[in-house]
């Protein structure tokens, strides 16, 4: 809660979706859309989810392929009070190796205990779709949060591979009469290999909602959460 310092030139911002903006704002780009509130269409799919998720279904699993944007969801939910284990250490959220179910879990699946002798979450997607099946079974879990980096390096089909994990987390949610929320943080731009707009469509298709910066979906992970979608359009203001 510490005032940032009055430098010249300098300027501190709390989340990478507002540095991006004001990186945006000096290069003066007249195109840049500043605000992280969804449109209507959206909106109105996020409360259609809403509807579908059981008053039991309001732990967040989120799924992410590194550090930092694990990191900035964390403080993110820590500043809104949410009771959150992780495999990150910082003060006031709990040892993910406590195994406390009931909590909300943000994972970095790029640490070394998940990265020994296989190759990195951007690049094989087998262990993240071996969690999505996991939290799939547990009645308490609504809202699976991922990140999906293209680029040159990362997977060259990140939607092939969770596509069908999500139709499968869905159905052994929906044999238990559960449905669950999946939000996609899509990290890349339409110079990448694996064509955004693709992949966007594919995972769109399967029922995720995808968004481009991580505010936006940690955001939606928290309204759902906690039943109220208003909260996303109080967080832009």
């Amino acid at each position: 809660d510490a005032q940032a310092p009055n430098i010249p030139n300098v300027y501190f911002e709390m989340t990478l979706h507002e540095a991006a903006n004001r990186v945006a704002g000096l290069l003066g780009d007249p195109t840049h859309d500043t605000s992280p509130v969804l449109p209507s269409p959206e909106m109105t799919l996020l409360q259609e989810i809403s509807e579908g998720l059981g008053r039991d279904q309001r732990y967040i699993r989120g799924l992410y392929s590194g550090g930092t944007l694990a990191y900035e969801s964390m403080l993110f939910l820590r500043d809104l009070n949410f009771d959150i284990s992780s495999n990150l250490d910082f003060p006031l959220v709990n040892s993910i190796d406590d195994d406390a179910e009931r909590t909300h879990k943000l994972i970095d699946m790029g640490d070394d205990r998940f990265t020994q002798g296989v190759p990195h979450p951007m690049i094989d997607y087998r262990q993240r779709r071996e969690r999505i099946f996991k939290e799939a079974t547990n009645p308490e879990v609504g809202i699976i949060l991922l990140d999906v980096m293209l680029g040159y390096g990362s997977h060259a089909d990140p939607a092939s591979e969770l596509v069908p994990a999500i139709n499968e987390a869905r159905l052994l949610a929906s044999g238990a009469g559960r449905q669950l929320a999946f939000i996609v943080v899509m990290c890349g731009t339409s110079d990448d290999p694996q064509n955004i707009q693709k992949q966007d469509a594919e995972l769109t298709a399967a029922g995720a909602v995808v968004v481009p910066s991580n505010l936006q979906g940690v955001s939606i992970a928290a309204a759902l959460s906690v039943g109220d979608l208003e909260m996303i359009r109080g967080w832009s203001q």
